[in-house]
């Protein structure tokens, strides 16, 4: 299973993200302290968020939390791990514990979250397209989203699968039946959309690299 959050970087660099109403909300008093800390608060914060909604996406596949409480999520910022592009973060809710890979550029923050540390993943982040000069609408980021989880399948060799919704968490399918062997995610924020997919070692390996962060996007184009 999987669950993912993109975040657009300048929504957090408006004065409503900084406020310490909205750091309250978001962070317990350990984690608020740690995000006042770092070299960059609004790229911690925006860390710590992406963490926690795509803590929240994984385990509503199995636990059904009646909804998002970004507090009943923890956040273990003393076990961060670095990498030289990735960041590793450990999020707990009740008794479950969850891994959360965050990648990013200076534009956007990708957080991916799986079960076990071991799970193998392919995703993308794409600037959404739009008309020129027009706002992003509802429509276009569910389009992008859905092709992006398209281009992922046709990538790793899965044609032979399609997405579906079982309510409103995504799926893939196989010729009519439910596909468990992978699990997709998706999600989309401000100018970005993004697609993860995860599968366990040994089992039903897509053809591409593991672990594999291919970025699109940089500047808008016309639908």
């Amino acid at each position: 299973m999987i669950g993912n959050d993109i975040v657009d970087l300048d929504y957090f660099e408006s004065p409503f993200y900084q406020h310490i109403r909205y750091l309250e909300r978001v962070c317990l008093p350990e984690e608020a302290v740690a995000v006042r800390k770092s070299k960059n608060a609004v790229r911690a914060l925006a860390a710590v968020w992406g963490a926690k909604e795509a803590a929240y996406k994984l385990v509503s596949r199995s636990s059904n939390p009646p909804h998002f409480v970004p507090r009943d999520f923890v956040t273990d910022l003393a076990r961060r791990n670095s990498r030289r592009h990735l960041d590793e973060l450990q999020v707990s809710w009740n008794e479950k514990q969850v891994t959360v890979a965050i990648f990013g550029n200076a534009q956007w923050l990708h957080a991916v979250a799986v079960f076990s540390p071991s799970c193998k993943l392919h995703w993308r982040v794409q600037e959404i397209r739009k008309p020129m000069l027009q706002a992003i609408t509802p429509k276009d980021e569910s389009e992008s989203s859905r092709q992006l989880a398209k281009e992922l399948l046709q990538e790793t060799g899965l044609k032979n699968l399609s997405l579906d919704f079982l309510g409103k968490i995504p799926a893939l399918r196989q010729r009519g039946s439910c596909y468990r062997e992978i699990a997709i995610s998706l999600s989309h924020h401000g100018r970005f959309a993004a697609a993860a997919l995860a599968w366990a070692p040994g089992k039903s390996q897509p053809h591409a690299e593991a672990q594999s962060g291919l970025v699109m996007g940089g500047a808008s184009r016309a639908a």
